[in-house]
């Protein structure tokens, strides 16, 4: 990076500081999915596929697929492990997910969560924010466990994923358990909800057809209620931004690496989105919205009338059993069985005698009109 952007150096060393452990600017951690494992996976195939031979002379507890990824993940959290130890858990975590055939039963979901937080210590287990998902976070955290409650959209599951947390934070008080080094993240997909075809078609249906600007500002509303409502919880649980949509571009890159500064904000970026902040780090910001500024009273007014919007931007307009029902929620359940199908086949490929019995998920999930 230095050497392709010359000019950015001081940018580059706020993102990337020495004595990374203890900076209090800088990258945190690494945050993975199924899909990212995956591609890692597939990289290096020759690697996994001697390792698969290893396992199989063996008895194996589970099938391949599931050791290869949570040998992927052990690998992946030792490279941050001395980091975690050395900044007392403040940074070196490793945000992992669960397969998405774990996710549509409390006991399963629990079980599979519990099994990927014992691989490391400074593993923090991405769990889904819906009704199912908030009792699973609730017995993880009593139990000392750091966990990312994820695929929140909306206001509602941040109550809720914050109510859960709470609960399981006073649980592990009452019974001794050590909560000095466990975090707890709420991960929100803000260009999720106004992007989404369901948000435009129901602002067609009252006859608003939202401008850019406009659809810029719905996102400051709806990140400036997430802020509020996770207000005064402490460096316990923090908000994090996924994605590179318009949230991303609110502030420059020096601003973004300064998440103390920000109100706890974290964002979530990839290789090439880190690189395309640095190489803009220096241009002058033509349209980005303060994340702060009041949202013009005409555009909200415009925004109220939109069910989509009411539903996610309001407290109290959606209810938990709809959490996982939601265009949103779905759509992003459907990115990770479709990742996770690709991890079956690789394992596949690699060794195909033993996974002549693994299942591929099958489930179908009704989308009910919340």
């Amino acid at each position: 990076m230095l050497k392709t952007y010359p000019c950015a150096r001081e940018c580059v060393d706020n993102l990337l500081p020495v004595g990374f452990a203890c900076a209090d600017v800088g990258l945190a951690g690494a945050l993975t999915n199924l899909a990212s494992i995956t591609q890692s996976l597939k990289a290096n195939p020759q690697h996994w596929a001697r390792r698969a031979r290893q396992w199989g002379r063996v008895t194996m507890i589970g099938p391949v697929h599931r050791t290869l990824y949570e040998h992927a993940l052990h690998e992946g959290a030792g490279l941050l492990f001395e980091t975690w130890k050395a900044s007392r858990a403040v940074r070196g975590w490793m945000v992992v997910e669960i397969e998405p055939s774990e996710i549509y039963s409390v006991a399963s979901m629990l079980r599979r969560a519990r099994e990927l937080a014992n691989l490391m210590p400074n593993i923090m287990v991405s769990v889904p924010l819906s009704e199912e998902g908030c009792e699973v976070i609730e017995e993880l955290v009593a139990s000392g466990h750091a966990i990312n409650a994820s695929l929140c959209f909306s206001v509602a599951q941040v109550q809720a994923g914050l109510a859960a947390i709470n609960r399981g934070r006073q649980r592990a008080m009452i019974q001794g358990v050590n909560l000095e080094r466990t975090r707890h993240l709420i991960s929100v997909l803000p260009a999720g909800v106004m992007e989404h075809p369901e948000f435009i078609a129901q602002a067609a249906m009252v006859g608003i057809e939202l401008s850019s600007q406009e659809q810029r500002w719905a996102e400051v509303a709806l990140y400036q209620a997430l802020q509020a409502a996770l207000r005064g919880q402490g460096e316990s649980t923090r908000l994090m931004v996924c994605g590179f949509g318009s949230f991303s571009q609110w502030a420059p890159v020096a601003c973004q690496a300064e998440p103390v500064k920000r109100g706890g904000l974290l964002h979530s970026v990839g290789e090439q989105q880190l690189e395309s902040l640095i190489a803009h780090c220096g241009a002058v910001a033509t349209a980005r919205h303060d994340p702060d500024a009041p949202v013009p009273a005409e555009v909200m007014e415009r925004l109220l009338k939109i069910p989509g919007f009411c539903q996610v931007w309001g407290r109290d307009t959606l209810a938990s059993a709809c959490f996982a029902r939601h265009p949103v929620y779905l759509q992003a359940v459907g990115k990770s069985m479709r990742a996770y199908t690709r991890l079956l086949g690789f394992a596949r490929q690699l060794n195909p005698p033993l996974l002549a019995d693994v299942h591929y998920p099958d489930r179908a999930v009704d989308v009910h009109n919340c």
